[in-house]
């Protein structure tokens, strides 16, 4: 975007008012000759102009040795993320089968816990019963 120069005299500006005529900054009418550098109209002029300058030109056509190079960066990214993943699916692999391992004994510690439990319930049971008639045969012998 080409800025113009501005002179640096101030009265050899045309498009200025003279000196004379601006009203100081702390003036009694502060709306006095600020109509054209309202913030909205700034605002609108500079996006406008920004955006018209901000469209930079890409030349029409890279070479084929440009075109290569990128497709073969593109390449070594990609195998570079296969390896990392890769890896990271091995670790994850081992990390489940050492889990399903530890998950597989714990229920198996389960079963056999359920299984002592059950044969202790019996033999308490069956305590009991000795115990019930043993007393009662002392009780029917005295």
């Amino acid at each position: 975007m080409a800025t113009a120069q501005r002179p640096v005299d101030p009265e050899s500006d045309v498009m200025r008012p003279p000196v004379a005529a601006r009203s100081p900054a702390g003036a009694g009418n502060s709306r006095a000759r600020r109509g054209t550098t309202s913030s909205a109209r700034r605002k609108t002029s500079s996006s406008r102009g920004s955006a018209a300058g901000s469209r930079a030109k890409k030349p029409a056509a890279t070479t084929a040795g440009d075109s290569l190079d990128h497709a073969q960066h593109a390449l070594d990214q990609a195998a570079k993320t296969e390896k990392r993943l890769q890896a990271g699916l091995k670790k994850n692999s081992e990390a489940l089968s050492a889990v399903k391992q530890d998950l597989a004994r714990r229920s198996r510690d389960l079963e056999e816990m359920k299984s002592q439990l059950k044969v202790a319930k019996k033999s308490r049971k069956r305590a009991a019963k000795e115990f019930s008639r043993s007393t009662n045969q002392t009780t029917a012998t005295k």
